[in-house]
């Protein structure tokens, strides 16, 4: 209970201060992810329906191997990582599924090996909703390796919608 108040605080911190403004924060993060950041390959690798929120005839009807690309610039510094993405992939029911936001991720460690919490806001288009945007905030979760990374974020929902791990592959160059 202790970690996870730790973590929350972490993660909110730089929301505390007193001459914190919300749009210069994301307008500098944005400028320091146009001038500096480094370009990445987004290769998504699995949409992993829960067993538990889904009937199997539902199961059984959908893709879970999810063929697609996607392209990230990204920042790394101290124990962050932020950037802008963009993704498109073939959804749960084989159509195109495109994704683009923001995500900020905090390094947990300062292993080789990296463990990461962090979150994306952005917006996805599915063929279900006719393409219309639909906003994203989603909490993300990370294994990181020099330039290659493994993160996975959760699709909350209820039975038979949403409950869905999306996990992809990130490889800055």
């Amino acid at each position: 209970m202790k970690r996870l108040l730790f973590l929350l605080f972490f993660c909110l911190k730089p929301l505390l201060s007193e001459d914190f403004s919300l749009l210069t924060y994301f307008h500098d993060q944005f400028k320091k992810t146009y001038h500096y950041g480094s370009h990445s390959l987004v290769l998504p690798l699995n949409t992993w329906h829960n067993r538990l929120a889904y009937d199997k005839s539902h199961i059984d009807r959908y893709n879970e191997s999810p063929l697609g690309i996607g392209y990230a610039r990204l920042v790394q510094e101290n124990k962050e990582q932020y950037g802008l993405y963009f993704l498109g992939f073939k959804d749960s029911n084989y159509n195109l599924q495109t994704m683009f936001g923001y995500l900020h991720n905090y390094f947990l460690n300062d292993n080789k090996i990296k463990f990461s919490l962090g979150y994306t806001i952005g917006f996805a288009q599915r063929k279900e909703y006719y393409y219309i945007p639909i906003p994203l905030p989603l909490p993300i979760i990370g294994v990181n390796f020099d330039r290659l990374s493994v993160q996975m974020a959760y699709i909350p929902g209820f039975k038979n919608f949403g409950n869905v791990a999306f996990t992809y592959l990130s490889f800055r160059f």
